[in-house]
């Protein structure tokens, strides 16, 4: 008989997918955490197209088509851990990656298993992907119970993640931040990290169907955060220092708003977040931006801190758009602490 569950247990399932171990009080990925399977990176499973188990290294994108919901998502991270194959799983809405106990082959594909809960139930999750092409995995979702059928999963690849584990898993916090940009104001630094993602997104259709008034939020990364070392001056607009402590770098989450004039930038106290976790109250400042048009088309978001005469300039580029603001120094005295 299938078991049956409400639209409430349901949802809470869907976010104990790879994440059993934070559900039940246990805490998310370490080194020391993360088992090799027994599969090898330099070979194995022969994909369509004549690929490999290497083939699949990186981290993905998974959209999961939960029955009768919104579809959810994950970041999917296959790691090189000595030569074996290792793999973690993150859901938005947390702050630690969760560690795939079990890959092994299956049928073209790979089969991973883990233990995902439901309050006091607890059901083993099967993910099984598969490699169409150097950029793209299919696959199914589904558990032991019965209680989600067997969910469509479809990816896109996040980072190409050819590294050894120690190189890429250090001070992993989960989610990934492949972009970053840095530039010397004045003797002190300014810098910006971000997600690279992709305009074939999900997050990339959202943004031009967003309302005016609303902050655009994205679910394929963590949130775009800025580290600077002296309080900035965007306009008559001051960006403090120290805002997380005196005598450290301003560290603030960044993020795009859409007004009835176009768009704005705001600067926002809750830095260490995922791009779904917006938090208005937290909002410290909200600077006017200028929109432009890309020379070319820009396949992954991405964020320049250039150089100008009175200081800098911030811009944005995603798709066919640019959004950019220019900024100087406050004239305060640099942070004490180094941004790194």
């Amino acid at each position: 008989m299938r078991a049956k569950l409400n639209k409430t247990s349901r949802i809470l399932l869907a976010l104990a997918i790879g994440l059993a171990g934070t559900l039940t009080g246990g805490v998310g990925a370490q080194a020391a955490d993360i088992e090799p399977s027994s599969l090898s990176t330099r070979g194995g499973v022969n994909v369509q197209g004549g690929g490999s188990i290497r083939g699949f290294l990186g981290e993905w994108s998974l959209t999961v088509e939960l029955p009768d919901q919104e579809p959810m998502h994950l970041l999917l991270n296959f790691l090189d851990v000595g030569g074996k194959l290792g793999a973690t799983v993150q859901a938005p809405e947390q702050t630690q990656a969760q560690v795939v106990t079990d890959i092994t082959e299956s049928s073209l594909a790979l089969k991973l298993r883990y233990a995902g809960h439901v309050g006091e139930t607890e059901t083993g999750m099967t993910l099984i992907v598969r490699q169409l092409d150097s950029g793209t995995l299919t696959g199914s979702l589904s558990d032991d119970l019965g209680l989600i059928g067997s969910a469509d999963v479809t990816t896109e690849m996040e980072t190409r993640g050819l590294g050894k584990f120690s190189a890429r898993v250090k001070g992993m916090r989960g989610g990934k931040i492949p972009g970053r940009t840095v530039m010397d104001l004045g003797g002190s630094e300014v810098k910006i990290t971000y997600g690279g993602i992709r305009t074939m997104s999900d997050d990339f259709k959202r943004l031009g169907k967003i309302e005016s008034g609303s902050v655009f939020q994205y679910s394929g990364s963590r949130a775009t955060k800025l580290f600077t070392d002296t309080d900035l001056a965007f306009g008559d607009t001051i960006v403090r220092a120290g805002n997380a402590a005196e005598g450290y770098p301003g560290i603030y989450s960044l993020w795009l708003k859409k007004t009835d004039e176009g768009w704005s930038l705001v600067f926002n106290d809750e830095a260490d977040i995922w791009g779904t976790m917006h938090d208005p109250d937290a909002d410290v400042a909200e600077i006017a931006l200028t929109v432009g048009e890309a020379e070319k088309k820009v396949k992954k978001f991405a964020i320049e801190l250039s150089e100008s005469v009175d200081g800098g300039v911030l811009e944005i580029a995603w798709g066919d758009s640019t959004w950019s603001a220019p900024f100087s120094s406050a004239g305060t005295a640099p942070a004490v602490a180094s941004v790194e």
